[in-house]
């Protein structure tokens, strides 16, 4: 049973590249809904705190690099190659402190979509962010057999943190390969959108949520990472 458990992203990487955001509230919300077109867009500000994480790392790192910089400046007049060693590990600290701001503003001005439709009879995954240009997936409507709820464990991101049940809400293709949709720890809050997509699509959704009991409590392995 522990290998069905594995890390979400894992279970979807040989595929799904867009869209892998696992979280304990809903990351999408649906923003557009007619008979012909539904469209899910990520929450506001859904992916500003971890781009403010990595920005927060690349200005530490930009400070180091400044401060070894000026000190390398300074004890440049008595030693030569002290100076030259002070400035290479500047440029060393100077790279990824460069990689962390440019990075962290990517990942905090990330917006995600799906869209479903039914005139093209497509479902289409974007991500867009104001560094990169757009990268899109699409399925084909053809593709796509069924709906499903299914149990999975979540970490927050954190240095400390307890992994928690989840629900996620999955598309399961015709391959039996599964794409994620969006995950909640209350499958309450997930219902509205896999009605919308049940009622658009016509298709079935199945309910996979029972844990055996030893499983059902929070109470495992603690993480430190999604």
């Amino acid at each position: 049973m522990a290998d069905h458990y594995t890390s979400l992203r894992n279970n979807h990487k040989r595929r799904q590249r867009i869209g892998l955001r696992p979280s304990l509230e809903p990351y999408y919300t649906i923003t557009e809904q007619t008979d012909q077109r539904l469209v899910l867009s990520s929450r506001p500000r859904a992916n500003a705190r971890d781009g403010q994480t990595f920005m927060g790392c690349g200005a530490l790192l930009l400070l180091v690099t400044l401060m070894i910089f000026c000190s390398s400046y300074v004890t440049g007049t008595e030693d030569v190659f002290a100076a030259l060693a002070g400035m290479v590990v500047a440029l060393l600290c100077g790279i990824p402190a460069s990689l962390g701001l440019f990075g962290g503003y990517a990942i905090a001005t990330t917006r995600n979509t799906i869209t479903v439709d039914a005139q093209e009879r497509v479902i289409i995954y974007a991500q867009r962010n104001r560094v990169a240009r757009e990268r899109t997936q699409t399925v084909p409507w053809e593709r796509v057999r069924r709906f499903r709820f299914r149990p999975g464990r979540f970490a927050p991101p954190g240095l400390i943190q307890r992994k928690r049940w989840i629900a996620v809400l999955e598309m399961v293709l015709v391959d039996d390969d599964a794409w994620l949709i969006d995950t909640a720890m209350d499958l309450n809050a997930l219902l509205p959108t896999a009605e919308a997509f049940v009622n658009l699509l016509q298709l079935e959704l199945d309910d996979e949520m029972s844990l055996d009991e030893d499983t059902s409590n929070d109470t495992h392995t603690t993480n430190s990472g999604a």
